[in-house]
């Protein structure tokens, strides 16, 4: 397994987002990821790469909270998030995606990630009007913003390509 970083210019400041120091998972006798020590500072694109097998999901199932670590650290914005559960990790902002599409087609653009911005909020009151949400619907609109979707936003999600 690999890192690739390129740097978004020249940087003063190192301002950790993400970092990994020694981390390693093992399945019985086999070593899937073996004491990568990982950094992205703020402003950072950096990319995972390797063959098939060489530990890259095992990898991020750990940063996700989707596996413990057999040994190593895992740290986000300062804070030791290596044994919390995936749903604590998400909270703060790191969730892995799938390939696996899951989608409501029978919902609209817009419902559909009304849906996944709603499932970040703490609470839940499911009896209140989902047109009153004000900070949601605000933050789905900004989402749609930046995928380039806003003129799309009432077509069913079925209607959109994969």
């Amino acid at each position: 397994m690999g890192c690739s970083h390129r740097g978004t210019g020249e940087r003063k400041v190192s301002l950790k987002i993400l970092e990994t120091k020694g981390l390693t998972k093992s399945f019985g006798g086999l070593t899937a990821v073996d004491g990568v020590d990982f950094q992205a500072d703020k402003g950072q694109l950096s990319s995972i790469i390797g063959p098939n097998g060489a530990g890259k999901t095992t990898f991020f199932n750990m940063i996700a909270g989707n596996l413990s670590p057999t040994r190593g650290e895992i740290w986000f914005k300062g804070e030791n998030i290596t044994n919390l559960p995936a749903h604590m990790v998400s909270r703060r902002s790191i969730a892995r995606s799938y390939q696996i599409i899951n989608i409501f087609p029978n919902l609209t653009v817009f419902e559909n990630i009304r849906i996944a911005a709603q499932s970040r909020k703490v609470t839940y009151d499911f009896w209140k009007d989902v047109q009153t949400l004000d900070e949601i619907n605000e933050k789905v609109m900004k989402i749609l913003g930046t995928l380039r979707l806003l003129d799309r936003k009432e077509l069913l999600a079925s209607s959109l390509p994969y």
